[in-house]
């Protein structure tokens, strides 16, 4: 008897809460935001303010479906080409006496330069392409 009057008074609280749920001022707050329709205007800018990066970036190009220009040089790609064209040094690095010969050296740098003495300076540029 106890369980079904605990049951009942579960399903008309239920029931209670439900048909006030569309009257919660959170509910509709959500309800508002997500069918607002998003702004077709311009942001207003101080006087004497400079256009924002990010906004002309990232906005503009999906607010008004333009896309932006490309910068004219590439930053990035310059120094990587820049690295990839370049002369690794020839020289044997000063090792103190004590030590002996390195075996990281004679691993890896020993073939790299035995490599490059076989082959043009900007191998490895021609193989970035």
């Amino acid at each position: 008897m106890i369980r079904q009057s605990t049951l009942s008074a579960a399903l008309v609280l239920f029931a209670s809460l439900g048909a006030h749920a569309a009257d919660d001022s959170l509910t509709q707050s959500f309800d508002r935001m997500l069918n607002h329709t998003p702004a077709a205007s311009a942001v207003a800018a101080s006087a004497g303010q400079v256009a924002d990066p990010l906004i002309a970036a990232m906005v503009v190009p999906l607010r008004d479906g333009v896309v932006a220009p490309r910068p004219q040089h590439d930053a990035v790609l310059a120094g990587f080409t820049r690295m990839l064209q370049h002369t690794p040094s020839t020289q044997t690095p000063a090792v103190p006496a004590s030590t002996g010969v390195d075996p990281l050296q004679l691993a890896v740098v020993e073939p790299l330069r035995n490599w490059q003495s076989n082959s043009s300076a900007v191998h490895l540029a021609d193989a970035a392409r």
